[in-house]
């Protein structure tokens, strides 16, 4: 009868730190903290083993839960740490996963000369070791960060986010990743809604949320569903999009998506207040400036300034 070998204990302790590392990773979505509790206990073993591509990669995993819970201040200095060690061990490719991290972390707090810069270091090395998955969400924030900046279509050597998007759309599907394919078509549909042509965006996020629920891809759906709410916001169409808006907020809820809650609520205040319903929307927007207030979002000096022109 054969027999498996003894483990070591550092062989052992490595072996309680992947089971640490994944259930961070199922609850991922589901319970924030306990993910975050699962990572730590992941990331004190890999310290104590020496295990320094693990612990790179528990820092990461932290960093992301903390994104999603809207503390992006702990999230830099936890992808920072990871981004030391990617470059120390000379991971590459954890090293281009780390600058998409923290692009996204300083993206979330609107300093996109910082986001821009981190993205195209990513892209590049992605580019460089032929990742074609980074490669794609690289192009795909780009495109994210170009279209907040108003700068839809390529003009000359300004770069515009239809093209990113189109870029990384291809590549997705080429992968075979249904879900960034989603994403991208969601992305190209709000570009095309800024342009005015909002049946083609209709078209294109109605596609992405047939992928969003074809795989179960929960923060998907509530994305695609807000993005019909703005086209038909856009369209005048206020109670068709207050009911996309709800419906998207609920998903935010039951994911525990702090930031995305504020945003659909934000949103749907303005469709009640187009409609004229204005005690409505102040009372959806109080909703809104609290959960941006407690996040530290950007955003919540923009809906205090809508609150205090009641009282003006």
């Amino acid at each position: 009868m054969n027999k498996k070998p003894i483990k070591t204990d550092k062989e052992l302790e490595q072996s309680v730190a992947e089971t640490y590392h994944d259930l961070g990773e199922i609850e991922a979505g589901e319970d924030r903290l306990g993910t975050i509790e699962h990572y730590k206990q992941a990331l004190a073993i890999a310290r104590e083993t020496g295990d320094r591509r693990n612990e790179g990669d528990c820092l990461g995993n932290l960093g992301n839960a903390y994104h999603m819970l809207g503390q992006i201040e702990k999230a830099i200095e936890l992808h920072t740490q990871a981004l030391v060690i990617s470059r120390e061990i000379g991971d590459r490719r954890d090293e281009a996963t780390d600058l998409g991290n923290l692009g996204n972390a300083y993206y979330a707090l609107w300093q996109v000369g910082k986001a821009i810069e981190h993205y195209e270091q990513a892209l590049a090395i992605a580019r460089e070791i032929g990742d074609r998955g980074i490669e794609g969400n690289a192009l795909g924030s780009l495109g994210l960060v170009y279209h907040d900046l108003g700068q839809w279509k390529t003009d000359g050597d300004r770069p515009g986010a239809i093209e990113y998007y189109e870029q990384a759309l291809a590549i997705a599907r080429e992968i075979g990743d249904r879900r960034g394919e989603g994403n991208y078509l969601g992305n190209l549909g709000l570009a095309h809604n800024a342009l005015g042509k909002t049946e083609k965006a209709i078209e294109l996020h109605t596609q992405a949320l047939a992928i969003a629920r074809e795989i179960g891809d929960r923060k998907g759906e509530e994305n695609q569903l807000g993005n019909l709410g703005k086209v038909y916001l856009a369209q005048t169409k206020m109670k068709k999009a207050i009911e996309y808006y709800e419906q998207a907020l609920a998903i935010a809820r039951e994911i525990g998506d702090r930031g995305d809650e504020g945003h659909q609520l934000r949103n749907m205040g303005n469709a009640y207040w187009t409609l004229g319903q204005g005690e409505k929307a102040r009372e959806v927007w109080k909703q809104a400036l609290d959960i941006f207030e407690e996040i530290k979002s950007p955003n919540a000096e923009v809906v205090r300034g809508w609150l205090n022109s009641f009282e003006e």
